[in-house]
């Protein structure tokens, strides 16, 4: 899911860190002039920040039924061992069950956990942690519930730093981000697809807004990441095509003549 990667911000290359996914990535807060507007050589390159240990995350989806945040998460994955994946009941019912056939390309090794509540949620995630034949460790949590504080978070971090799993907590149904241990913080929102080089009536690579609103060890930051590997996975030359502007307006008089 990570060879061979072909991405860039406008006209600059930019690359993700290994167990990424290809795509295109333009990082907003870094480019504020033109798209595609050159800056110091075309030379220069760009990265998506990751960790560079395993350690908690959270992420937080614009909205509970926005489900793009799992793309972004699993281009971060490595499928080499069992990816714990953890949600709550409340999760289930809002945003629906895991689906392990549509992640990826399929051959995702996964354990699903379904936890009746927060408080088991937690305990679950904490445990597993401590197992270093997981890959990593999902958590889906609902909502605003009390036992989701600093300290719990603090406590997730220190045992994902302590036994080398990375971890994932998705505050699903979450408002204002509350004070947390995680030392990474996303947001995460569904753009609307890109157009189909082939065809207008088709969808396009899917697009993700990301902004890292908090991260130990580097400034806050907004991108946009188009994936292209979900779109076209068998045209890896193709992953850096320009856009053609008027396909994608002939795409959108589709789509409002069909609604």
């Amino acid at each position: 899911m990570a060879d061979g990667l072909s991405i860039r911000a406008g006209e600059l290359p930019v690359v993700l860190p290994d167990g990424a996914a290809r795509g295109l990535v333009r990082p907003s807060s870094d480019l504020p002039g033109g798209e595609g507007e050159e800056r110091d050589g075309a030379s220069e390159r760009e990265r998506i920040p990751l960790p560079d240990r395993p350690t908690l995350g959270e992420i937080f989806p614009t909205h509970a039924r926005d489900a793009g945040w799992v793309r972004f998460l699993l281009a971060q994955a490595t499928p080499d061992r069992p990816l714990l994946w953890v949600q709550e009941r409340m999760a289930i019912l809002e945003a629906g069950r895991i689906h392990p056939p549509g992640l990826g390309d399929g051959n995702l090794p996964l354990i699903h956990v379904c936890a009746a509540d927060t408080p088991k949620l937690l305990w679950v995630m904490e445990e597993a942690l401590r197992c270093s034949a997981l890959s990593g460790v999902v958590g889906e949590a609902w909502g605003e519930h009390a036992r989701l504080d600093f300290t719990a978070t603090r406590r997730l971090a220190f045992a994902a730093e302590a036994h080398g799993v990375p971890c994932w907590l998705v505050r699903l149904g979450a408002g204002a981000a509350n004070l947390s241990g995680a030392r990474w913080r996303w947001r995460v929102e569904s753009r609307p697809s890109g157009p189909n080089p082939y065809n207008m009536k088709a969808p396009g690579p899917s697009r993700l807004a990301l902004d890292l609103f908090r991260a130990r060890g580097r400034a806050p930051g907004q991108w946009e990441w188009v994936d292209e590997e979900g779109a076209r996975k068998d045209a890896g030359h193709l992953a850096a095509a320009p856009v053609d502007r008027a396909l994608a307006q002939d795409r959108e008089r589709a789509w409002r003549r069909a609604s």
